[in-house]
């Protein structure tokens, strides 16, 4: 059985390892966090920039909820490789988003396009570390613990830092 990477092939069996952002972005201008197409332009270009594979245009919402305060944008992009989502609430500053991927990516420049694009002040990350772990591969669970731990060793010490 031949390693390549973060995947194992067999002939039936694929392991795929994935990767978990999620950002909360603090401090943000909320003239961009009220703007859609903002919201929509962003999400029509990140997954090229990262360079995933965007399969249908991105779809984004208005949303007003029970608290007038609490309204804001809410849009999603599906990708091949997953998908990337972001949610908006201009009254307190802030924006959720989720960028899950079976491919890696450039998280440091999420970072600056997400401070770039909302304004955002602070930053507020975590990376989880998603895949499958198939049974009937004989060593995938040991490649698996392994890959996490090297990662875990690299990565953990970022997983939930601040950025300034």
């Amino acid at each position: 059985m031949k390693r390549l990477g973060i995947y194992a092939r067999t002939p039936s069996n694929l392991i795929i390892d994935g990767i978990h952002l999620t950002v909360d972005a603090l401090g943000c201008d909320p003239l961009k966090l009220q703007n859609g197409p903002l919201l929509k332009k962003t999400l029509d270009e990140l997954p090229e920039k990262l360079g995933m594979n965007k399969i249908a245009d991105p779809i984004v919402y208005r949303y007003s909820g029970e608290k007038p305060e609490d309204w804001g944008y809410s849009g999603f992009v599906v990708i091949a490789e997953s998908h990337i989502a972001m949610h908006t609430f201009p009254n307190h500053k802030f924006v959720w988003i989720d960028i899950f991927s079976c491919k890696k990516f450039d998280v440091g420049m999420c970072e600056a396009l997400i401070k770039g694009t909302f304004g955002a002040t602070k930053l507020r990350k975590k990376i989880f570390d998603r895949g499958i772990e198939l049974k009937d591969v004989p060593n995938a669970g040991e490649w698996v613990n392994e890959d996490r731990k090297v990662r875990t060793s690299i990565e953990a010490m970022a997983s939930v830092a601040v950025v300034e």
